[in-house]
């Protein structure tokens, strides 16, 4: 399994079901933008009460600000991957599913 199939399959490397990191088309129930940003995403800060979980945040200076909006952008425009697929023999990505 390549690493762009890894993310979104749902599956692990051994074939064990498991939620996808990235859902195509929604970067806030992402869970690779939980970790990019520390919390999850997906949850409203405004509801009254924290319902916001924190993801360790001691990797959050890895990457800029920016660096994080790119993969936010990327996901919410349906994270598209250009590469060859692996059936082609050429790459370890292809196209969404």
């Amino acid at each position: 399994m390549g690493a762009y199939n890894a993310l979104t399959a749902g599956r692990d490397g051994e074939g064990s079901a498991r939620r996808p990191l990235v859902t195509p088309g929604s970067a806030t129930t992402s869970p690779l933008i939980w970790q990019l940003f520390g919390r999850d995403t997906s949850q409203t800060p405004d509801t009254g009460t924290n319902t916001m979980t924190l993801i360790a945040p001691g990797h959050l200076d890895l990457l800029s600000d920016e660096e994080r909006r790119v993969f936010t952008e990327w996901i919410d425009l349906g994270a598209q991957w250009d590469l060859p697929t692996e059936d082609s023999g050429h790459g370890d990505a292809g196209a969404t599913p």
